[in-house]
């Protein structure tokens, strides 16, 4: 499994605590990942971390690696750049394609618009996709609603290699 930009969300917990294996970690900020690695360093072994860039890290080491990819919000922060937005976009999206292996998936949250985000996956070749609307407001838990907004909708892009 690679999961790009965790941040400090409680999810590499959920896949620590279920016993995931062969773990790797991409983050942009390198204070992160050293927390991260000081977090799970009983992982050590079977997890890696990377502080790098997607767009600019190189494709070729992570080549057909991974079944799963999974993006909580590194790509919609790369999206947060006005002036080369598409072109990033689609430079992640490549590295994205060229980590799954065959049959691989790429489960891609965002809070992005949905027809932004659709427009952007037309302009990515070889990739096929399907889209699940999630309103955080019907599972997040008890003492997270504060926090979740009626308009706190994540879209989740189940996306697949082709």
């Amino acid at each position: 499994v690679l999961v790009l930009g965790p941040g400090n969300s409680s999810f590499l917990d959920y896949l620590d605590e279920n016993d995931y294996d062969k773990i790797t970690i991409i983050d942009f900020s390198e204070e992160l990942i050293k927390n991260l690695q000081t977090k799970y360093k009983d992982r050590s072994d079977n997890w890696e971390y990377y502080a790098d860039n997607i767009v600019t890290l190189d494709k070729k080491k992570f080549e057909g690696g991974f079944d799963i990819v999974i993006d909580k919000g590194c790509i919609d922060c790369i999206l947060s750049d006005p002036k080369n937005a598409e072109e990033t976009f689609i430079d992640a999206m490549n590295f994205v394609k060229v980590s799954l292996a065959d049959n691989g998936v790429f489960y891609y949250f965002s809070y992005g618009k949905l027809e932004e985000r659709v427009n952007l996956l037309f302009r990515v070749p070889g990739i096929k996709y399907r889209v699940a609307i999630i309103d955080m407001n019907t599972i997040a838990k008890d003492e997270f609603k504060e926090f979740n907004q009626s308009d706190n909708i994540y879209y989740l892009y189940i996306i697949t290699k082709t």
